[in-house]
Parts: C-alpha cells; sequence; structure tokens
C-alpha cells in the first residue's frame, strides 16, 4: 500500500468512526481539583503500594512494563464514607482516556478524586468483577501530589499551581453551592 493510499484509508477511517479518533479528547486544564470534587463521590488521601502486573505488550516492545492498576494504601478518605483501607485503581490500558498508573511511583503519596468501577464495557476491570474497585479520569485536576505536610497541584485554579495543608485542602473541599453543578 502507497503512502497516498494509506492516507486515504485512515481519512476515511476517521470520517466513518469519528468517535474512535476522538476517543481521548479532553482539555487537561477543563477544571480544578476542587470543581472536580465537588462532583465526585469518592476522594482519598493514599500511598501507592504497588502497580498491578505488567501487561502483555506487543511483539518487539522493548520499554519499560507497562501496567494498567495500581494498589492504594489509603490514609484518610475526604469524601466517600466507606472506603476500603486499601483499593485497586484501573488507569490507561492504552486504548482509555485515563492517566497510566506509572505516572504515580511507588511509595508516593496523593489525593485522588476516584470514580466506582462498573459493568459498562468502558469502565469495567480486565477481570469483570468491579467490586472495591475504582479507576481515575484525566481531564481536568483529578489528583494532587503530597509532599510532606503540603499538597500541591491545580487545586482551585485550573491552570496555576496551588500549596495548600491537608486541613486547608479540607476546607476547600467542602460544600460549595457555586460549585455544585448538581443543583
Amino acid at each position: 500500500m502507497s503512502h497516498g493510499q494509506y492516507r486515504f484509508w485512515v481519512l476515511l477511517a476517521s470520517l466513518v468512526f469519528p468517535f474512535a479518533a476522538a476517543a481521548c479528547r479532553c482539555d487537561l486544564y477543563s477544571s480544578s481539583f476542587v470543581e472536580i470534587a465537588s462532583r465526585a463521590h469518592t476522594i482519598v488521601q493514599a500511598t501507592v503500594d504497588s502497580h498491578g502486573d505488567a501487561r502483555p505488550d506487543y511483539p518487539g516492545y522493548e520499554g519499560p512494563p507497562r501496567f494498567e492498576s495500581m494498589n492504594l494504601r489509603v490514609s484518610r478518605v475526604f469524601k466517600g464514607g466507606s472506603v476500603s483501607k486499601t483499593l485497586k485503581v484501573w488507569g490507561d490500558n492504552g486504548a482509555q482516556c485515563r492517566p497510566y498508573v506509572t505516572y504515580f511511583p511507588q511509595n508516593t503519596e496523593w489525593v485522588f478524586v476516584l470514580r466506582e468501577a462498573s459493568k459498562d464495557r468502558f469502565n469495567m476491570p480486565p477481570s469483570g468483577d468491579t467490586s472495591g474497585e475504582y479507576w481515575l479520569g484525566i481531564c481536568g485536576a483529578n489528583w494532587l501530589l503530597v509532599d510532606a505536610d503540603k499538597i500541591r497541584g491545580r487545586i482551585l485554579d485550573r491552570k496555576l499551581e496551588q500549596v495548600l495543608t491537608s486541613a486547608e485542602l479540607r476546607d476547600a473541599l467542602a460544600p460549595n453551592p457555586a460549585l455544585d453543578r448538581t443543583r
């Protein structure tokens, strides 16, 4: 197949199947952490204990192992009630609009907005068992780095990084009708 034919078929496929070509289109700076948190059911502070099993790669791949999930040890629940002390969180498998879990190294601590895994075809873990499992979104600020006693990230502003204490973050996450878009 010539280069021109290849370009033609790629163009045709993107016109016929536009949803596939735009599968992961969002503005990473679309929302601050507090804006996303106002619509979330589960927000935790947790340490990355480990990454799940490395996923199989295509023949000839020689890069670092790629993981689809990470195991978290929860130290604080900001929102979500009865959350287990250990959680499995799914990231991108190469075809979903999620962050790769390798972005979150082992033994680092984060505050995450999590979404419960469900049995729909886009958010179901490979095992098919969704009990107690979550996934992490990528559109907007869905995570903040915990650095000693400070929490860093796009907390209140979608483009600028701020630094708050845990108590200040808790206050910022208090219900705010101006940010609650469900009313």
